[in-house]
């Protein structure tokens, strides 16, 4: 079904205004780092405790840069913690801050709803149920994941969204004494920063929204484009690969893409299993996509452990980095799950997965089955706040930069092209690269740092359709 088209985001409903300033201490973290909680309260919120750090200016201070880091379900303090001197250049002008929302990482409650042994279940499953026991059992643990979090948070459920996060933003904000705010944030961030703007457009100063998302996509749109893109970024690992003297692969993608396929699927007929952990095809897979976000890290590592795993049938090296951090695709992702369950509109019915399946499996081979069986927890889930409008402007923002990846996996550049298109006051800068993100970490070179950092720095803004070409 498509997303109804509200009028606006009701922008008048926020947070009670927090009574004192915030109470920072100062705590782990980058030199100077300070830490506070903050209680909200209020109809669109509910009662949450929320964890904040801000890393001052060592510098002449314009303003106050708020940050969030994607997911959605990562912790934005925790990712200052421990990436915030990446942020150097910015925080010689700019007290940057960052928090957890509701829900994520140390607020309280949390979405903390799955035992251990339950998040292995859901892991330990074929990258995509084939048979009807299969399906089964797929659709018993798509349900566990929402009532699970039904269980732990009750009512608080509803009130982990999008919607909700972009409030408790502006009561730090409010708490901070700052009039306006700049932000810079990533991938799922992206879509919090756009929120924001439209809800409080005139405490805008200068937005940057790296590896956007469009607010115009419904669930199922989101997890099909992203099995296309993860194809499209598989092939062009494996045309790279025979470049490296460990390369496993031909470099002929159509050849490659069969491969590959065909190793998830020997794993999702018989996982192979050593001291007590277990490869299924789905952790085989999982671990395949995660490598497209971060090349040239993540290419060199899948080369590493599909080189024994095809060349020897030694699977133990994939077995390790299927359960290290490598692994960051989790399909037993309550946190992220009980964000966009609420935010996005989806198909309340359950029996229409497997001919999606069928069709997104002709559209993208090697992701397409397992991407529409991702679907499976939204379907189901036990609370449901009104989608987003597809329609979000900003009307009367700051300055916007829309930031796309020409080959990004996670968040394809034709949503960053929508978004920009979408937004009155937006400027478009595309990275011609592969992986997820280009200003984070440097990732798209001086070109993208040259103008990110200018416009943040001194407001310079890009001209429109501004291309930097991969190095």
């Amino acid at each position: 079904a498509p997303l109804p088209v509200l009028a606006s985001i009701d922008a008048t409903a926020s947070v009670d205004e927090p009574a004192e300033a915030l109470a920072w201490r100062p705590c782990e973290g980058p030199k100077g780092a300070q830490c506070a909680e903050i209680q909200v309260s209020g109809r669109d919120t509910g009662d949450w405790t929320i964890p904040v750090m801000r890393l001052p200016a060592t510098g002449k201070r314009i303003g106050v840069l708020f940050t969030n880091p994607g997911g959605p379900g990562i912790s934005g303090v925790g990712y200052l913690r421990n990436w915030g001197d990446t942020l150097a250049r910015l925080r010689v002008s700019y007290d940057v801050v960052s928090f957890d929302p509701p829900g994520m990482g140390g607020s309280v409650p949390a979405a903390t709803c799955l035992s251990e042994a339950q998040k292995a279940a859901i892991r330990d499953q074929p990258s995509a149920p084939r048979g009807r026991a299969e399906r089964q059992k797929a659709y018993q643990l798509a349900r566990l994941i929402g009532d699970a979090c039904e269980s732990l948070l009750g009512a608080a459920l509803a009130n982990v969204s999008t919607v909700n996060a972009a409030a408790v933003m502006d009561a730090i904000r409010a708490a901070l004494g700052e009039r306006r705010i700049s932000y810079l944030g990533f991938s799922y961030g992206t879509l919090l920063g756009t929120v924001y703007a439209e809800r409080y457009p005139d405490r805008t100063w200068r937005f940057v929204l790296d590896g956007a998302m469009d607010p115009a996509l419904d669930y199922d749109r989101v997890r099909r484009d992203q099995a296309v893109a993860l194809d499209k970024a598989t092939r062009r690992f494996s045309k790279d690969c025979p470049q490296h003297r460990n390369c496993p692969l031909t470099g002929d993608p159509a050849q490659d893409m069969r491969t590959l396929a065909d190793f998830v699927d020997a794993l999702d007929e018989k996982p192979y299993r050593h001291n007590g952990k277990e490869l299924s095809g789905l952790r085989a897979l999982n671990l395949i996509q995660s490598s497209m976000y971060y090349p040239p890290y993540g290419w060199r590592v899948l080369r590493g452990v599909l080189g024994p795993a095809l060349m020897d049938g030694n699977l133990k090296p994939f077995l390790r980095a299927a359960y290290s951090p490598d692994n960051m695709v989790n399909p037993a992702d309550p946190e992220y799950l009980s964000v966009v369950c609420e935010d996005l509109a989806t198909t309340r019915d359950p029996s229409v997965i497997p001919r999606k399946a069928r069709h997104w499996a002709e559209l993208a081979p090697l992701n397409g089955a397992s991407r529409a069986w991702s679907t499976a927890p939204c379907a189901t889930w036990p609370t449901r706040q009104p989608a987003l409008p597809a329609q979000l402007d900003a009307a009367g923002s700051g300055p916007i930069l829309v930031i796309g990846t020409t080959y990004d996996p996670a968040t394809p550049v034709k949503w960053a092209k929508g978004l920009s298109a979408m937004l009155d006051n937006s400027y478009y800068l595309e990275w011609q690269g592969d992986g997820h993100l280009a200003y984070d970490g440097d990732r798209g070179g001086p070109c993208v740092t040259r103008v990110v950092d200018t416009f943040l720095l001194k407001g310079v803004r890009p001209a429109q359709e501004t291309i930097c070409r991969a190095v």
